[in-house]
């Protein structure tokens, strides 16, 4: 259910633990069909 990085859409968010380029970036975790920020990337 994760996708890839598109800052444009915020349906769409990012993988927990990827590493490198999105320094900053929200960190979101999909449940029960909504998205939760739960983190920034260091």
């Amino acid at each position: 259910m994760w996708h890839d990085p598109d800052r444009s859409d915020p349906r769409v968010g990012y993988k927990i633990g990827t590493d490198g380029g999105d320094s900053g970036a929200p960190v979101w975790e999909f449940k029960d069909g909504y998205a939760y920020i739960i983190g920034i990337h260091a």
